[in-house]
Formats: C-alpha cells, structure tokens, sequence
C-alpha cells in the first residue's frame, strides 16, 4: 500500500470505493507539482490527472473522474464530519471550490506531510 493509499484510508476509513484512481489522481498531482514544477493554476485536471489515470486503468476519462469526485466529496464530507479540515487542508474553509482540489489539498499532504496551507505560506510558489 502506498503513502497515498494510506492517507486516504486514514482520512475516510474502509469504504467500499475502489480508491485505486483516487489514488492514482493524487500521485499524477504530486508529479506534476513537485517533479515537472508545474505550477498549480497551469495544471487542468481533466486533461492533465484524469485522462492519464483513466489511461493507466483502461478506462474512460468520464468513469474515472466520477470515481474520482466521489471520493473527494466522500473526503470532504468526512473531513467536515470529523472536524479534521484544519489538520488536512491548514485552514478552516467552509466548502470546496470545485471536489478536484481535494486532490490538490491531499497531493500537498502526501509530498509534505503538512496540508495544504501551511507549505503554501511559507513557499507560495507553488501556486504560480
């Protein structure tokens, strides 16, 4: 089991989605974020996390982002339920923009083992 596949696990639990393309959307993030250095704003997540994670599954782009925003909604439902938004994302927010940043906020989580908006005060970089 991966660093991802953990922390997925330790945020919502034993679920009965397949999180493999959860999973695999996060590592595709961290990729792009942390080894190719692309910025966060110039990343699009349809076409760049998941048509590549529905390429590695044999899959559809549709089923695979399906898939993948149940799972960010599940996060974040448990997130809120919980009361664990602080420890995961930095900050206490209300609602996501759109579930796709869920995969940003764990992608930051997994790589620096600090969420989301603590590593962006002090290296706001990343964003841009």
């Amino acid at each position: 089991m991966t660093k991802t596949e953990r922390t997925i696990y330790a945020l919502v639990g034993p679920v009965r989605y397949n999180t493999l393309s959860f999973s695999l959307a996060i590592d595709t993030a961290m990729e792009l974020l942390f080894v190719r250095k692309i910025a966060m704003d110039d990343i699009r997540v349809t076409r760049d996390i998941y048509a590549p994670t529905a390429a590695r599954l044999g899959k559809t782009t549709t089923a695979v982002s399906r898939q993948i925003v149940r799972l960010c909604n599940l996060c974040w439902d448990t997130m809120q339920d919980t009361g664990e938004v602080e420890q995961y994302i930095g900050k206490p927010i209300r609602d996501l923009r759109a579930p796709n940043e869920m995969i940003f906020y764990l992608a930051f989580f997994v790589h620096f083992d600090q969420p989301f908006y603590r590593v962006v005060q002090n290296v706001p970089a990343l964003l841009f």
